[in-house]
């Protein structure tokens, strides 16, 4: 026995601590070096599980789960359901299971997964949430979608768990947000696409003060688009669409109806073309880096950007009701690029990459956006007042655009010197 024990442990541990003077001593002193690998494997699974409850905690406090003690939800146990799903029990510690619904999801953006089911369990107060860690979609191609998408209706991505689609009677204006080259004037190019080749009873109007290149080169012959690049002009126009809102709801007055798709429903195309052809098509102005037009104006002298500004704000209010749509883009809408009254009626949110923790807060309130990869083209944060989703955006090169868009072109292009033809 002895021989065994200067074998085994001589090298590593004093003589004294080997020999003992009772065999009871022995017994004691073999049995804990037998249990001495459990207690550390214990101790690794403690630190997991404290690990673990950290980081749920973090995803708990993003998504805005907190009740009103100032405790948010803990994790008990995280197990499989089947090859697919997995299951999450979770004490809620005070917050009620509507909540958790409401903030779905939040939670499946922030822990990257998607919701199967939730429900109560009664006898313990915890919550059970089925899920899947089904990976999002690196790449869309909108051409393989695009006979797919429903009428009036753009597609702004897939989720883990679904497609996206949108339109301007539940989101009247959007947001396009993100660092520079992140995918904002890519997402701008696709629901402009969308709209000319599977709508007729559009029009846009494109402000491109960067200087309107790609736009132009794509858009400038197409009928119901015009894209403008001058300051002047973008101002005209803006106070052109202010102006008529007014008569449109002047208009929708006599008619009797109280907004714009009652009016598209009542008369066809033709028909609103024959009565008044103000009001037969919808109008969407498309803003591509909102900045530009918003700091230009903190010069005292340019007094007809800062009516622009006022112009704008009033499209975001007002515009709803009378087919009058923006689609803004920015890199980060703070006070000094983009005015809060604006940014409130932007009801639709699409976030790409933000460049930091501060942009990401300021566009979407969490940091979702900031921890996007960059390795992924077209990744992107949808969020709107119920979702919360971080969604894979389609792609759809310019060549394929221009090729898919020869048919809607007109014979001659459009002569855009003239201010009254680009308004």
């Amino acid at each position: 026995m002895v021989h065994i024990d200067k074998t085994i442990y001589g090298y590593f541990l004093p003589q004294s601590w080997i020999h003992h003077k009772s065999y009871s001593g022995y017994l004691w002193y073999a049995t804990i070096h037998m249990l001495l690998p459990f207690y550390f494997w214990g101790a690794y699974l403690v630190v997991c599980r404290i690990r673990a409850n950290k980081q749920f905690q973090g995803f708990m406090e993003n998504s805005g789960l907190k009740s009103p003690l100032g405790k948010f939800p803990a994790l008990i146990k995280n197990v499989p359901v089947n090859e697919e799903c997995r299951k999450l029990v979770i004490k809620k510690n005070g917050i009620p299971l509507e909540a958790f619904r409401e903030k779905k999801g939040w939670i499946e953006s922030n822990m990257e997964i998607s919701i199967e089911a939730m429900s109560d369990r009664v006898h313990d107060g915890c919550l059970e949430i089925v899920y899947s860690n089904i990976p999002l979609t690196k790449s869309i191609k909108l051409l393989s979608e695009i006979d797919s998408i429903p009428a009036g209706k753009i597609l702004i991505g897939k989720s883990r768990a679904k497609t996206i689609y949108a339109d301007f009677k539940d989101y009247p204006h959007f947001l396009v947000a993100g660092s520079t080259g992140s995918g904002k004037s890519t997402f701008l190019r696709n629901l402009i696409f969308t709209l000319i080749y599977k709508e007729k009873d559009i029009k846009f109007k494109i402000i491109d003060l960067k200087g309107g290149l790609e736009f132009q080169n794509l858009f400038h012959d197409i009928d119901n688009v015009r894209v403008i690049s001058s300051m002047s002009i973008a101002c005209a126009a803006l106070m052109h669409l202010s102006e008529d809102i007014n008569y449109r709801i002047e208009y929708l007055k006599n008619e009797k109806l109280t907004d714009i798709s009652e009016y598209f429903k009542k008369f066809s195309l033709e028909e609103r073309k024959t009565k008044d052809l103000k009001l037969a098509y919808r109008e969407v102005i498309v803003i591509d880096e909102a900045a530009e037009l918003y700091l230009s104006s903190q010069n005292p002298k340019e007094e007809s950007i800062k009516t622009s500004k006022a112009m704008l704000n009033r499209i975001a209010r007002l515009g709803r009701a009378v087919g009058i749509h923006i689609v803004l883009a920015t890199q980060r809408p703070d006070v000094s690029a983009l005015d809060p009254q604006v940014k409130a009626n932007l009801s639709g949110v699409v976030c790409f990459r933000a460049g930091n923790v501060a942009s990401s807060m300021v566009i979407i309130g969490n940091k979702r956006a900031s921890e996007i990869s960059a390795e992924i083209p077209g990744r992107a944060v949808w969020k709107t007042d119920n979702d919360l989703l971080e969604v894979q955006t389609p792609f759809i090169s310019t060549d394929e655009i221009y090729k898919k868009l020869t048919d809607a072109r007109i014979i001659q292009p459009r002569k855009d010197e003239a201010m009254n033809d680009q308004i």
